[in-house]
């Protein structure tokens, strides 16, 4: 379950990073201020479940790699290697963290 959470806290996450950067009246700024404190308290919720660092690396992993995925396949960003060579770094590095743990 702790796991669920933090995926969902992390599709949040994608949500009011990328709505942050487009955020111009009241409304948007309270929807980003939800998402965000919606996010945070699943994080907390997960992090009551599972090893806390766990659930936060797992969290901001997965957060960076769904905001930079927005970016490029829903914004028409260009593609870069060196940030997926860093999003596969990441990936590894949580893999490696949770096998040890």
């Amino acid at each position: 379950m702790g796991y669920f959470l933090i995926l969902v806290a992390s599709i949040a996450e994608v949500y009011w990073a990328t709505a942050l950067k487009e955020a111009n009246d009241p409304a948007s700024w309270a929807k980003v201020i939800f998402f965000i404190i919606f996010s945070f308290s699943l994080v907390v919720a997960a992090s009551r479940m599972m090893n806390a660092s766990m659930a936060y690396v797992i969290f901001v992993v997965l957060g960076a790699i769904g905001t930079y995925l927005v970016d490029v396949i829903v914004k028409g960003k260009d593609f870069d290697l060196t940030v997926a060579v860093c999003i596969g770094v990441m990936l590894f590095s949580v893999y490696k963290l949770k096998r040890s743990s």
